[in-house]
């Protein structure tokens, strides 16, 4: 029995190498969605996003929920003082609960 193979091409516009792999693997799976498949295998060449995508499905099967939410660029200061933060240290810093007082 052969097995079903879906290709297709699409505009993507101007995009990081990652990003258009992203977005390519995205198209797969909602067209991969149409014949009902339940068992499918994507190819790609991108061992960087393979890496992510991986590290993101076993992260999330960790919890019983999860939100992921948009916020906008202006309104979002705490990400932007951590991004900050994160450009002079050595190591990773966690905080929970007690934030300091640039965040």
């Amino acid at each position: 029995m052969a097995r079903p193979l879906i290709a297709g091409a699409f505009p993507i516009g101007y995009s990081s190498v990652l990003q258009a792999e992203a977005l390519a693997l995205k198209q797969a799976l909602i067209w991969a969605q149409r014949p009902n498949l339940k068992r499918i295998e994507v190819e790609g060449d991108s061992k960087m996003l393979q890496s992510i995508v991986g590290d993101i499905q076993e992260l999330l099967h960790q919890f019983h929920e999860v939100g992921i939410d948009h916020i906008y660029h202006k309104a979002n200061t705490v990400a932007y003082e951590l991004s900050k933060k994160g450009h002079t240290v050595d190591a990773s810093c966690i905080w929970f609960g007690n934030f300091p007082t640039h965040v």
